[in-house]
């Protein structure tokens, strides 16, 4: 019990002010972090402009995933999404929740994406951001929004651009107000001989310092392919694998918060 209250005010004297995005979104499928010019898979609630870089033969896909933050159980997010790819345009959908019983935050996307002229792709997605305080406060939402590009401009050089939440968003409770971060993100990846992959990305958060993200990674052959990355402010670094047969694929990262300790992850995902 005491170790609940203590977390209850541990969030709410953080968060009061401001979303926990980074945990209630983290991605574990990408290294470092650096999902905007991410092509091979679509992370939710990152570049939804991913949906129609990477279709190949499959038709749709789903995932689970979880992040576990400084080894407490009450410091996880559960996250699931679906897409399906048409003729005309990519659909995506995704839930994610962050937190425990006494205070935990959601929220639900319905994404939209077209690829033009088979190097463009233009995407939106619609979220829904709620937070719960079920003993106190109940649960209240907002609506916003997300935008997305992506670009393949020469021989395996890429270039992403997301803006979320550009209207700056909040939800307000009572007299209190939990701000959503307005996130601008621009990204750069590099495909070099076709099994290792580059990435860089510029995160500029309004009112925030600007943080930058790297990440590598290396197939080692069909089945499994390693990864490293890095995020700054305060320092993460980060390695990771995934596995994969026929059309299931397995992602697993390790994450060292300099400040704070452990982060683990694990995503499961399967395309048909």
């Amino acid at each position: 019990m005491r170790r609940g209250l203590f977390l209850l005010c541990l969030f709410c004297s953080q968060l009061v002010f401001a979303l926990d995005f980074e945990k209630l979104t983290s991605s574990v499928n990408v290294p470092g972090n650096a999902t905007t010019s991410y092509e091979k898979q679509w992370t939710p609630f990152h570049n939804p402009s991913a949906l129609s870089m990477k279709k190949g033969a499959k038709k749709a896909s789903f995932s689970l995933s979880y992040n576990n933050y400084f080894t407490l159980k009450e410091f996880s997010s559960y996250a699931a999404s679906a897409s399906m790819f048409t003729k005309y345009i990519d659909v995506g959908v995704a839930f994610s929740r962050f937190g425990f019983s006494e205070y935990n935050e959601n929220i639900v996307g319905l994404a939209v994406s077209r690829k033009f002229a088979n190097r463009f792709t233009i995407a939106i997605q619609g979220d829904y951001c709620f937070v719960s305080i079920p003993k106190t406060e109940g649960t209240h939402g907002v609506f916003l929004f997300e935008l997305g590009t992506m670009v393949d401009v020469y021989k395996g050089f890429s270039i992403g651009f997301h803006a979320f939440n550009p209207i700056l968003s909040s939800i307000q409770f009572g007299t209190n107000k939990i701000e959503i971060p307005s996130i601008y993100s621009l990204g750069f990846s590099y495909e070099y001989l076709q099994y290792m992959t580059f990435l860089l990305q510029i995160d500029q958060q309004v009112f925030a310092p600007t943080r930058f993200k790297i990440g590598m990674e290396y197939d080692v052959n069909d089945f499994f392919v390693a990864k490293i990355g890095f995020q700054g402010f305060p320092a993460q670094p980060m390695i990771g694998f995934s596995a994969k047969y026929i059309g299931i694929q397995l992602d697993v990262k390790l994450e060292w918060h300099t400040s704070l300790g452990v982060n683990t992850g694990c995503r499961l995902s399967y395309s048909f």
